[in-house]
């Protein structure tokens, strides 16, 4: 009798099906803090193909095996940062941007410096194909500001 409600139990809970997500949030050093598990219901016409995008971090659209285009606005320059993760060349776009003080910093995990480009053009190129695989930290200087990127090379 058990086996037979058992049985049935999951016959109904096959019927409707969900699927799940899960997200992770990162602190500045590339530590994951948190963990969040989604389970949405799927109806029955519903598909999931593989170039279906999925909901990331903090709004941005992901797309499945497809390197990131990433962006930040700093005062009215919109620095553009793509692929990442990368295979070795990376491109830094800065727009509205006039020749003019700044640089970009590549550091490893732990706070070594690996390369620095001053003075910065609108359209920057990093060659970190002879680096080891991994996560980096690229620091941006901008008229006196911050920001602060993630990079994964694989």
């Amino acid at each position: 009798m058990k086996k037979t409600g058992i049985l049935i139990i999951f016959l109904l809970f096959c019927q409707v099906g969900f699927t799940q997500s899960i997200s992770y949030s990162y602190d500045f050093a590339g530590n994951r803090t948190e963990r969040f598990l989604t389970v949405e219901k799927i109806k029955q016409n519903d598909s999931i193909s593989k170039n279906d995008s999925i909901e990331g971090i903090a709004g941005e659209d992901l797309q499945v095996n497809n390197p990131k285009k990433l962006t930040e606005t700093v005062n009215d320059k919109v620095i553009t940062v793509y692929p990442n993760p990368t295979e070795g060349l990376l491109k830094i776009s800065i727009t509205n941007f006039d020749k003019g003080t700044g640089s970009i910093k590549l550091y490893t995990i732990n706070g070594s410096e690996l390369l620095k480009i001053s003075p910065l053009q609108a359209e920057n190129l990093i060659n970190i194909s002879d680096k080891t695989n991994g996560t980096y930290m690229m620091e941006i200087m901008l008229d006196g500001n911050k920001s602060v990127w993630k990079i994964v090379k694989r």
